[in-house]
């Protein structure tokens, strides 16, 4: 391995190493420190024999052979047998502080690695999610909404989404789409964080559809409780909590309700819920509608992992 390659790994490792160092190092010095407090009883007896020495020696010196002891000489003695102990002290416990300031140096040199790289991946999701948002809507507007779902989700879960919606005489009709959702007439967007809640995507799903729209309903009043609570509210567990599976970016978004640097505070936590109804068969072959919703959320304050 050239020198060159095994400073990129050590660069690349850095944190890691710093970290371990830093452990170390504390343990290292807390060990340190219990060997040189052995030795601390040594130090003050002989600092108190000594200052005993000094305070007793004026009642043993003769003033008729000229031999005397001024108490200015006496105070300056005592002055430098202190700063000789407190020398000896550091001399104990010079290597266990150095250990743990130089434990504590690491680690925190190695924090303030991670956060750069942190903020570089932040910074380097935001840029690929600009930039797949945008390839989006190039392919939306030259191969259409269709090309765009099967794309992003693959041919296998691409189906034929029906708007349920009441005609002038009351009846209940359909309007046929493939994951277009129109309301009023007008397309509405779908957001990249969207879900799909129907049979096998959603754990939560019911065939009852009274039960999906109470719950899916629920699931919102009940999350709009907690973040009123804490403060914020990650997607990943809203997700988690309506069956989805979890995303890498759900980690990392979600809402908050202080402002912060790069990022809206919410009031409220929103779902988008929009009603379809899926063409499907039943055991006997005959032709059914199951419930399904696209629950999309419109409101997101954007990264906030970084902002708690």
């Amino acid at each position: 391995m050239n020198l060159s390659r095994l400073k990129l790994k050590l660069a690349k490792r850095s944190p890691e190493i710093l970290m371990v160092a830093g452990v170390v190092a504390i343990v290292g010095g807390v060990v340190a420190a219990c060997k040189s407090t052995l030795k601390v009883e040594e130090v003050l007896d002989n600092h108190k024999d000594k200052l005993d020495e000094i305070k007793e020696l004026p009642s043993q010196v003769n003033p008729v052979e000229d031999v005397e002891y001024p108490a200015e000489v006496q105070k300056a003695d005592i002055a430098k047998l202190y700063l000789r102990t407190g020398l000896e002290f550091a001399k104990l416990y010079a290597i266990p502080i150095g250990l743990t300031t130089g434990g504590i140096l690491a680690l925190l040199t190695a924090s303030r690695q991670y956060k750069k790289r942190y903020l570089g991946a932040v910074a380097a999701y935001n840029g690929v999610a600009e930039a797949f948002k945008q390839y989006r809507q190039r392919v939306i507007e030259d191969k259409g909404v269709d090309k765009d779902h099967e794309y992003l989700y693959g041919k296998g879960t691409k189906k034929t989404i029906e708007k349920k919606t009441v005609n002038d005489k009351g009846d209940e009709v359909y309007s046929k789409g493939q994951a277009v959702i129109v309301d009023n007439g007008e397309l509405v967007t779908l957001s990249d964080y969207a879900q799909f809640f129907a049979r096998g995507i959603s754990t939560q799903w019911d065939p009852n559809e009274y039960y999906n729209r109470t719950f899916i309903n629920g699931k919102m009043k009940w999350w709009n409780n907690i973040f009123r609570d804490r403060g914020h509210v990650f997607l990943n567990e809203v997700l988690d909590d309506l069956g989805f599976p979890m995303t890498d970016a759900g980690a990392v978004i979600g809402w908050i309700r202080n402002p912060a640097d790069g990022i809206e505070a919410v009031d409220e936590i929103l779902f988008d819920i929009h009603e379809v109804w899926l063409p499907e068969k039943d055991d006997k072959g005959r032709d059914i509608h199951e419930p399904a919703y696209y629950i999309d959320f419109p409101n997101l304050s954007g990264i906030i992992f970084d902002k708690l």
